[in-house]
């Protein structure tokens, strides 16, 4: 039976290159040319043919089968860039954009950029407290002196429940620069709300109001309904200087929103809506503390949020 030479029909692992061996067709080895450390496969029979110089490989005997590269080679790039192939399949580095930037497509559509966001109305945490398990009627303020800033944000929310050990009422005044926390006769807000018993049925509802208050009653309904026990919720929105702008502006700082109550007995939790305002004075304020009457406070977690313009 005659016999056919296939030749190689695999590749041949010859080790390391050397000077003074023959190599033919298929045969793969190991080279560093100017310090980097790269595979080659043979295209032709050679002996003492180098397969590559300065980078560039003899082809007329070798190919690249697998290029190196130094170890820490930096490509070109600069430190905190990210490395991309922009449309001309060069390798680039684009630089760390500044802080709270976003990476984004450009406006060519042909590259990335970092960028502010636009439009604004990000919300951002600038103030909260909270209160363990207190124990009851240990004297216990619960103070929150966020970052305001009239030209970053454009409204301000506070966010949070108290949990009170008896029948109370939640309280909040305004704090100024200083910490001074101020009371007086200028606290003047206005309720509405509406409660269901659910063993009857009936429906308790109306409104009240008070002017040249102490404080901001959050819980000012009709007596009787004993609804300052459990847990109350609320969320309110919160105008820190008076109207018109800036600080210098008496009239009138403002605190308006909704809360639950979850009240003891039969009575569902009560929706409450709150409308506030304080004119007592034109001083920057720092803050705001929530208090009660009887000093009932057990549990509390409150954030403060700003609206970034």
């Amino acid at each position: 039976m005659a016999t056919i030479d296939l030749g190689k029909i695999s590749f041949v692992n010859k080790g390391t290159w050397s000077s003074s061996t023959a190599y033919t067709e298929k045969d793969v080895v190991q080279y560093t040319d100017s310090g980097i450390l790269s595979s080659y496969v043979a295209v032709a029979n050679s002996t003492n043919q180098v397969p590559s110089t300065n980078g560039t490989a003899n082809s007329s005997n070798w190919n690249y089968l697998a290029k190196g590269g130094l170890a820490g080679d930096s490509f070109g790039l600069s430190n905190n860039q990210i490395p991309f192939k922009n449309n001309s399949g060069s390798l680039t580095g684009l630089s760390i954009g500044s802080a709270n930037q976003i990476l984004r497509v450009n406006s060519s559509a042909n590259g990335y950029e970092f960028a502010t966001p636009a439009g604004g109305g990000e919300m951002v945490k600038i103030g909260e407290a909270s209160v363990v398990n207190a124990g009851n009627t240990a004297t216990f303020d619960i103070d929150i002196d966020p970052t305001y800033s009239g030209t970053t944000y454009y409204q301000y929310m506070i966010v949070g429940h108290v949990d009170l050990h008896n029948s109370d009422v939640l309280r909040i005044r305004l704090r100024e620069n200083g910490g001074t926390t101020l009371g007086g006769s200028s606290y003047d807000h206005a309720t509405n709300f509406a409660t269901l018993n659910r063993v009857s049925g009936g429906i308790s509802d109306g409104g009240n109001g008070q002017s040249n208050d102490t404080s901001w009653k959050l819980q000012g309904w009709a007596t009787g309904m004993n609804q300052g026990r459990a847990t109350t919720n609320f969320v309110l929105y919160h105008l820190p200087y008076g109207f018109g702008g800036g600080w210098s502006n008496n009239s009138y700082k403002h605190l308006w929103g909704m809360t639950s109550v979850w009240a003891d007995g039969n009575y569902q939790p009560t929706m409450m809506a709150f409308n506030g305002t304080y004119d007592g004075n034109a001083n920057q304020m720092q803050g705001m503390r929530f208090f009660t009457s009887n000093n009932s406070i057990k549990n509390a977690e409150i954030k403060y949020y700003g609206f970034k313009k």
